[in-house]
């Protein structure tokens, strides 16, 4: 979980910096520079999010989750959302409902992009 969270710092700081770098360029009235870095900005936003499976915000809730149900998966041979959703929100101190746990459980469930 600490490598997910670390990635998506790591992932919002490179970002900001191609956007300060675009609005610097924009600035300098070189507007294809700043284009080109923008688009930069926006496609490491896209790869992030598609890596991490939803917002980076909620990257580290959701790896949790994924963790919490793999392991109860394993353990029990049913997924038990239910207890996966008492077990983040105590973690968390946010309410969860078996209806997100079961959304982050099969959010890696999809196919590959062509």
């Amino acid at each position: 979980m600490q490598e997910t969270k670390r990635f998506a710092d790591t992932v919002s700081e490179r970002e900001s910096k191609w956007r300060s770098l675009a609005k610097r360029d924009f600035d300098a009235d070189r507007d294809m520079d700043a284009y080109i870095k923008k688009k930069a900005a926006i496609k490491l936003r896209n790869e992030a999010n598609a890596a991490l499976g939803r917002k980076q915000a909620d990257a580290h809730f959701q790896q949790f989750m994924r963790e919490c149900s793999g392991m109860i998966m394993n353990n029990c041979g049913k997924p038990l959302d239910s207890i996966v959703a008492g077990l983040t929100s105590i973690a968390f101190d946010r309410d969860v409902t078996s209806e997100m746990v079961r959304g982050a459980r099969k959010s890696r469930d999809i196919r590959a992009p062509k």
